[in-house]
C-alpha cells in the first residue's frame, strides 16, 4: 500500500515538474514585442538571418521558416559556408535556448559579432505570424 502511494506521488510530482518546466521554458523566454519588431525588420531587409541550431529530428517535429539549419555539432563547421558575412545579425534559436546560447559563444569566438540568442524556435516562429492587416479578405 506505502508503495503505491509513493509510486503514484512521485509520478505525480515528475509530471508536474516536466509540464512545468516547459510552461517555464516557453513563457520565460518570449520577446518582447518590440525586440520581435526590430528581429522582424532586420530579417526583411536582408540584415540578419535565423539559425535554428537543433537536430534534424527536432525540427521535423517544430519546423521554422525563413531560418537557416544549422545544427550545434556542425555549426564551426557550417556557418561559413551557410552565413559567410560575418557582418549580418545571427538570430540563434533552439528549443529552449541552452544551445542556442552555446552556439552564440562559438560564433564570436568565429568573429561573428552581431549575434542574438533569440531563445526557441517559437520566438522565431512568432516574428513571422500574420498580423491581422496582412491576413487576406
Amino acid at each position: 500500500m506505502f508503495s503505491k502511494k509513493l509510486f503514484i506521488y512521485t509520478a505525480l510530482f515528475i509530471s508536474l515538474f516536466l509540464i512545468g518546466g516547459t510552461l517555464f521554458f516557453h513563457y520565460t523566454s518570449l520577446a518582447t514585442p518590440q525586440q520581435q519588431k526590430d528581429w522582424k525588420r532586420l530579417v526583411k531587409t536582408g540584415q540578419a538571418v535565423g539559425v535554428d541550431v537543433r537536430t534534424s529530428f527536432e525540427i521535423k517535429m517544430n519546423p521554422t521558416i525563413n531560418s537557416v539549419h544549422i545544427p550545434l555539432a556542425d555549426i564551426e563547421e557550417m556557418t561559413p559556408s551557410k552565413v559567410p558575412d560575418k557582418s549580418k545579425t545571427l538570430l540563434l534559436f533552439c528549443e529552449s535556448g541552452v544551445r542556442s546560447n552555446v552556439a552564440l559563444k562559438k560564433l564570436r569566438k568565429m568573429g561573428y559579432e552581431k549575434v542574438i540568442d533569440i531563445k526557441n524556435w517559437r520566438n522565431w516562429n512568432d516574428l513571422f505570424k500574420r498580423e491581422p492587416s496582412e491576413k487576406k479578405q
